[in-house]
């Protein structure tokens, strides 16, 4: 007997074919039937809904959260059944010991809340599967961590032919463990410090694992993608490596045409796109440790350290001077929680105002008071779908057949949600399929950038697809009444996204008739 029909719903496989009325079944945690099923243990009507592969988020930083919350429903309530971890050059290590030297500079608590110890990825999954997951994660190995763990102090110099080759030792070892591939951060230190030589290198050995070479790419922060597209094509045609390009936008469409052009030419290559993004919101502490990671001069510097620096004025100067995310406009930074009631809701110039202070001086002096007493929102609507005069949502990108959806969310510690969130990552799935339908693209079309697309760029053989013999991941919604809330509200990170009726992992109800269950049977997918 079968463990669970879905019965009568429109059935969107995830192959791009048009959808058709059926029953699908599951036993085993694998998809057992297509066709007229009656005999269950468990029958859900599907009627006038539609059944599909879970959606697969290719660009997420879960790879330490999911050690503290294993269960991570805003992405549960999106529909994702799988996300691959290891983004933008920074990654777990094959051993905690490592993950916790490569990653020490980070005032993260998260990593003071982590009392596991793993000596392997295959230790590190046996631990994280013990704890309950909701879904499923996949690992890739981070460029950053990799080239600080080998080089040590972090400047920027190229690598000595030893530390190369300790480099593509790692690489290899930690393919050899499973890890899918292998993600850059090329905006970041160190990873900025890396020629695409090095990083070629390096690809050459995640191409022989049949791994997938995943970028951040030079010059993303300050939305110049075109030059770091065209290396991350170069270095997949050089390395004859997969290519998955990250976070970009669907203002962005010369980059999608040459991805679309390579394809063509026989370069593997995708891109993730964030279809909304309301900017990061940042308690003061926690943007001061994103502005000292950003600088070599003072990425290996200690935090208290830092925040004695702050006091100079050479080094605010210098500071403004090499960090652009301190230069953002003043107006386009809102302070959302503070001590101080009356700042709430207003600009940082607003502020700086009433103390009759220079916007950037203001900013250095909340930055450095400990402790930290506001939040700030910063790039402040500069990302909301309202943007489109910067941000223009084209057709020609939204309607790619290399563009898929992402994420990029980013780690919160679930004991402490306010320290570092984004206001509109907990909704991009259904504003995809939004986006879909406001340019008229069917929904299979979609649904298949949303599930095998993502399943083929990181050789998850068993994903993204519903056939018989597939593991069982599998969603059940209306598609018009799947959304996120419209409205921003920077002061609530716990916004998720609405209309998910049932979701199954690994053949096991994770979400029922719209309500969260107890079971958690998503598993860390290492490359077999």
């Amino acid at each position: 007997m079968l463990d669970l029909v879905f019965k009568g719903g429109r059935i969107i496989d995830g192959t791009g074919t048009p959808g058709f009325v059926a029953d699908l079944g599951v036993k085993d945690g694998k998809v057992a039937a297509i066709g007229i099923l009656d005999e269950a243990h468990r029958v859900v009507d599907a009627t006038e809904r539609v059944v599909c592969p879970g959606f697969i988020d290719p660009h997420t930083h879960e790879e330490l959260g999911l050690l503290v919350d294993p269960v991570l429903e805003r992405y549960m309530r999106q529909g994702v059944t799988t996300i691959i971890n290891g983004q933008c050059g920074t990654s777990i290590a094959d051993t905690s010991r490592a993950t916790r030297a490569a990653r020490d500079r980070d005032d993260n608590s998260l990593l003071q809340k982590i009392d596991q110890e793993w000596d392997s990825l295959p230790q590190y999954k046996a631990l994280a599967e013990a704890r309950g997951l909701g879904f499923n994660h996949g690992l890739l190995l981070g460029h950053g961590t990799i080239r600080w763990l080998v080089m040590g102090k972090a400047d920027q110099r190229s690598p000595t032919t030893a530390e190369l080759t300790a480099m593509k030792s790692m690489v290899e070892k930690g393919m050899e463990q499973g890890a899918l591939g292998l993600s850059t951060g090329l905006d970041y230190v160190p990873s900025r410090a890396a020629t695409t030589d090095e990083v070629v290198e390096l690809a050459r050995v995640v191409a022989a694992y049949d791994g997938t070479y995943a970028s951040h790419v030079r010059k993303a922060i300050a939305f110049g993608r075109g030059d770091g597209v065209a290396e991350a094509i170069q270095i997949g045609r050089r390395a004859g490596v997969r290519v998955q390009v990250s976070h970009l936008t669907y203002a962005d469409r010369l980059a999608v045409e040459w991805m679309e052009r390579a394809r063509d030419q026989g370069v593997e290559v995708a891109c993730d796109i964030m279809p909304h993004s309301g900017g990061h919101v940042m308690r003061a502490d926690r943007f001061l440790s994103s502005i000292k990671n950003s600088l070599f001069e003072y990425y290996d510097m200690e935090l208290e350290e830092f925040y004695r620096l702050l006091k100079d004025e050479g080094a605010r100067r210098f500071i403004l001077e090499n960090n652009s995310q301190v230069r953002l406009a003043p107006d386009q930074i809102i302070l959302v929680h503070a001590q101080i009631p009356a700042w709430e809701g207003r600009t940082l110039a607003d502020v700086a105002a009433m103390h009759d202070k220079e916007p950037a001086d203001m900013w250095f002096d909340l930055l450095a008071e400990r402790p930290p007493r506001v939040s700030f929102w910063m790039y402040a609507n500069r990302r909301n779908k309202t943007n489109t005069d910067r941000f223009p949502v084209l057709r020609e990108t939204a309607s790619s057949p290399v563009v898929t959806c992402g994420s990029d969310s980013i780690m919160p510690d679930p004991s402490n949600p306010y320290f570092h969130y984004e206001l509109q990552r907990n909704g991009v799935f259904p504003r995809f399929l939004e986006v879909g339908r406001e340019f008229g693209l069917r929904l299979e079309y979609d649904i298949q950038r949303m599930t095998a697309l993502p399943a083929q760029q990181h050789r998850l053989q068993d994903r993204g697809i519903l056939r018989p013999g597939m593991a069982a991941d599998i969603l059940v919604f209306g598609p018009d009444r799947f959304f996120f809330p419209e409205e921003l509200n920077p002061r609530d990170a716990s916004v998720v996204a609405q209309g998910m009726e049932y979701v199954a992992v690994n053949g096991a109800l994770v979400i029922d008739q719209g309500d969260l269950t107890q079971n958690r049977p998503g598993q860390v997918l290492l490359r077999s």
